[in-house]
């Protein structure tokens, strides 16, 4: 159970790992620790058995056999005594301090392999680092370690053979006892494994409190969610966390996101709700006059072709809103135009001949027309700069003056259709291109207009990489300007 929370896993995996780097560490700090203090007996051996050879060979003291050792007061350690045998393997001298120290064959020793205290495979890893700042171990003789368990425990010896020219007349034997190195080498082993193992238990319930106190956000964040998907309450909000790392900023995040959850449903609520009104005007009327001509079979034929003329503008209108929804739901869904080479000035002069017929008594221009090539729908590029022409057309009064211009800009092409109509009031502006906004004088649904004209323009340009945007003077007309991005053409070498 422990272990299928985030929590659980987070303090297993940091356990596990401390677990590994404290194996590591305790195995290499007690082979390091280990091989220093057995390569100083082997030093000292060395030391003690170059210092007694000195002596004897120098002959400043002998008896009666022909061989002498200094006073064991003048050895580098007292643990170490030092034998001296024949070459047959009979012991000549031994220092005071031998006793009963288990006696090795000279001869076997010195003609044996030296092993180390260490072996295994890091031994080529540790006796390099340990011999840092010491000088090499030098030796003519070999070091072999015998176990005595049943008395003496283990003892380490030295031997080398003293020889006169190609004959060995007698050898130096140095030993010492690991019982108290073996002992400290076994306390340390113990230590070590008892260190790591309360560190693994501080560890593992020092990650689980860690990971309680960092996880603590994300509960709160789950709760919260929760809450909201029951509720649909995407006004809620997660506490401020006061902190700048990955939860502070996932905190921050979320609240950016049921902000953004928050404006789109009510966005989509609006929509609704307008989407709503605007087709329940037109159903009403066609459902009054339907119920009139029921009602009324010997109406007046006048009469009759009015109402029907009627029902045929309301059920046109009614149509044009259902296209734009469909349109917009298309917008909404993210689903992209297609795109292909695009000769804009071909467009907008087709759609100028076309509109010279609507314009019913305003004056039609079209100036600065550049030549401009560029990716996007034809389609759409011709109802976005319908729409644009069609709401000039609607808001300008007979005798006013409908101006089209193209240019090219660095990296652009530029539209623009002016008017000099009835124009639009400051505070209607930045509302223009909303779904279903209508200004009080300029948006009457007299026109036949749905509302919607404005903001499939915009999905239109946005979805070509461009953007629309408008100015306008109450009384004195309003300017629409298109801006679309060119087709970039690689640079000449």
């Amino acid at each position: 159970m422990v272990a299928s929370s985030l929590r659980g896993r987070l303090a297993v995996w940091y356990a596990t790992l401390l677990a590994i780097i404290l194996a590591i560490t305790s195995f290499l700090s007690y082979s390091f620790h280990s091989a220093y203090h057995y390569d100083e007996v082997d030093r000292s051996l060395v030391g003690t058995s170059t210092h007694v050879l000195g002596m004897l060979k120098s002959g400043d003291s002998t008896n009666a056999s022909g061989t002498a050792l200094p006073p064991i007061e003048e050895f580098d350690s007292p643990d170490i005594y030092v034998r001296v045998y024949s070459a047959d393997g009979l012991i000549v001298a031994q220092s005071a301090n031998a006793g009963h120290q288990p006696s090795g064959s000279p001869g076997q020793v010195a003609a044996s392999r030296r092993d180390t205290e260490i072996g295994g495979p890091i031994d080529w890893l540790v006796h390099p680092l340990v011999s840092l700042g010491h000088p090499a171990l030098t030796a003519d003789g070999v070091f072999l370690t015998i176990d005595e368990a049943d008395s003496h425990g283990r003892v380490r010896l030295y031997a080398i053979p003293i020889s006169n020219g190609d004959t060995t007349y007698s050898y130096l034997e140095a030993g010492v006892a690991l019982d108290p190195l073996d002992h400290s080498m076994e306390r340390l082993r113990l230590l070590l494994a008892t260190m790591s193992a309360i560190g693994l238990l501080a560890a593992m319930g020092g990650g689980w409190a860690i990971a309680g106190s960092a996880l603590r956000p994300m509960a709160t964040m789950t709760t919260t969610a929760r809450a909201i998907a029951l509720s649909r309450g995407f006004s809620r909000r997660l506490p401020h966390l006061g902190r700048r790392d990955e939860l502070g900023q996932l905190a921050d995040t979320f609240n950016e996101m049921l902000a953004s959850l928050e404006e789109a449903y009510q966005t989509q609520q609006r929509f609704i709700a307008d989407a709503s009104h605007e087709l329940r005007a037109p159903l009403t009327t066609i459902q009054g006059n339907l119920e009139l001509l029921e009602r009324a079979p010997h109406m007046k034929e006048a009469e009759r072709v009015e109402t029907v003329a009627y029902l045929r503008q309301e059920a046109g209108r009614m149509g044009r809103l259902v296209a734009d929804l469909l349109v917009l739901a298309r917008a909404d869904a993210g689903q992209p135009m297609k795109h292909q080479v695009v000769e804009l000035d071909r467009i907008l002069v087709d759609l100028f001949q076309e509109t010279r017929i609507l314009a019913r008594g305003r004056k039609m221009a079209l100036l600065d027309l550049d030549q401009v090539q560029l990716q996007g729908d034809p389609d759409g590029l011709k109802q976005l700069l319908l729409i644009l022409v069609d709401n000039a057309i609607k808001y300008t009064p007979e005798g006013g003056r409908v101006q089209l211009a193209m240019r090219t800009e660095p990296g652009a092409a530029v539209v623009t259709v002016a008017d000099t109509g009835i124009g639009i009031d400051p505070e209607d502006l930045p509302h223009l291109f909303e779904r279903f906004y209508r200004a009080d004088k300029a948006r009457s649904r007299d026109l036949g207009g749905t509302g919607l004209g404005l903001s499939i323009a915009k999905w239109i340009a946005e979805s070509h990489g461009g953007h629309v945007s408008v100015e306008s003077t109450v009384g004195q007309g309003s300017t629409f300007t298109l801006r679309l991005p060119l087709i970039r053409t690689p640079r000449k070498p």
